[in-house]
Formats: structure tokens, C-alpha cells, sequence
């Protein structure tokens, strides 16, 4: 990605240019209603849900059965209100094989990315591209989970800045 400030060339994915330290983040974006939305408006806009969590010592079995109960892609790992890891949908279809009964520690992505409540939407989506992620906890000054943000809430977002854009014929 090629910085508008210096015109250095830095890897795909930098969140700042290595030669003059500007963020890249916002200069992937163009110009706009929708873009400046996601770059000024918090993860708070996206209505996160409450974090659907499990021990690490719970079940497989069970982590599947809380995503179920609460139709969720995924479940945060969770130890004093800290998240220690994320187990999700994927891990069910790629790692499990047949151990249910197995802890849930065994198969899930420790130590998640995480981010804060006053995060932009643009930085969620870029963390989600950048690892490869559907699903962010979101965590406040003590590191306590407070929310989650799916790509599912991300899209819902821009549904709705395109067509209120449109609707305004910005």
C-alpha cells in the first residue's frame, strides 16, 4: 500500500507507513458518507451483542450447544471476564473430528484480537481482514468482554449507510 502522505511502499495490511508513521487505516478509503461513517463512528454503532461465553474446561459439546441456543458463530473462552480464547463454527468444522467431551481449550484460537468500545468501525474491519476474522470481542479499560462484533454486524451497518445514502441521494 502506497502511503498518500510520503508515497513510501509498504506491505499490504501496514496500519502505518513505515517511513513517515501516518496511518494507512484511513487512507484506504475513499472519500464519502459511508467511508467517513465507518472512520468517525465507533463499534458501538453496530449494536454489538452481549458475549456468549464458555470455560475453558467446558465441554466441546457444549460450546457447540451454547452457539446453538443463541444462534451465534462463535463463543468467547472466558476466565475471570477475561477472554483467553474464541472457539467458533469453524473450529467445529476444521479441528474437532470427534472429541465433544474434549475441553474446549483444546480446540480454540487462544488470546483473540480484541478491541475497545471506542474503536472505529473502519479499524474493526480492518483487524477482521487483516487476521481473517468473522467474529471481535470487544473489552473495556480492565480487559473485561463487554460485547462482540460479527462481520454479520458489519454488514448490517452498511446495508443500512448505503440505503439511507441513497435515500438522501448523498
Amino acid at each position: 500500500m502506497k502511503c498518500p502522505d510520503c508515497g513510501f511502499e509498504n506491505i499490504p495490511g501496514a496500519d502505518v507507513c513505515e517511513s513517515c508513521g501516518q496511518s494507512l487505516v484511513r487512507a484506504q478509503v475513499s472519500e464519502g458518507k459511508v467511508s467517513n461513517s465507518i472512520c468517525e463512528h465507533s463499534v458501538e454503532v453496530l449494536h454489538p451483542r452481549l458475549p456468549v461465553s464458555v470455560a475453558p474446561t467446558d465441554s466441546v459439546r457444549h460450546a457447540i450447544r451454547r452457539m446453538a441456543e443463541h444462534n451465534v458463530g462463535a463463543v468467547l473462552v472466558l476466565e475471570e471476564q477475561k477472554p483467553v480464547g474464541i472457539f467458533t463454527e469453524r473450529d467445529v468444522l476444521v479441528k474437532i473430528g470427534d472429541d465433544l467431551e474434549g475441553p474446549v481449550s483444546r480446540y480454540m484460537t487462544p488470546n483473540p484480537q480484541t478491541l475497545s468500545q471506542n474503536d472505529s468501525v473502519a479499524y474493526a474491519l480492518h483487524e477482521m481482514d487483516v487476521g481473517g476474522y468473522r467474529h471481535l470481542p470487544i473489552v473495556d479499560e480492565s480487559g473485561n468482554a463487554t460485547g462482540m462484533v460479527s462481520v454479520r454486524d458489519v454488514l448490517h451497518y452498511l446495508c443500512h449507510l448505503l440505503n439511507e445514502t441513497k435515500a438522501h441521494g448523498a
